[in-house]
């Protein structure tokens, strides 16, 4: 196992972008917080309802990156990226997670657990 230093990472390559965080769990946070410390632009999708109170701009996946940082991925035919060249279809987790609202109609679309309900 190699193990990275400060000294081993250049971030004039990162100030030069701007990241986008997709997904603001435990890990997705904790990453932003890192990058925004180290002086590097970051923006979050909109599903960390506080992103606002972070100081941190939120935006849509699509919103969040230039197209063209995307289309050498898309050419390699990555699904995750579909939704990216074509406006209108649901990415992946959109359909999944549709699909277990349906299964579980007792959790509210917000709320991650109705705890009187379990």
């Amino acid at each position: 196992m190699k193990v990275y230093y400060d000294k081993d990472a250049d971030l004039a390559l990162l100030k030069q972008r701007r990241v986008a965080v997709i997904g603001y769990g435990s890990r997705g946070h904790a990453h932003a917080l890192n990058l925004k410390d180290g002086g590097i632009e970051v923006g979050r999708g909109p599903s960390w309802a506080g992103a606002g109170q972070a100081g941190r701009p939120v935006r849509t996946i699509a919103g969040a990156v230039d197209a063209k940082r995307f289309i050498p991925e898309s050419r390699a035919g990555a699904p995750t990226l579909q939704s990216h060249r074509r406006p209108t279809a649901n990415h992946p987790i959109e359909i999944v997670g549709a699909k277990l609202r349906a299964m579980t109609p007792w959790i509210g679309r917000d709320a991650l657990v109705e705890r009187s309900r379990n």
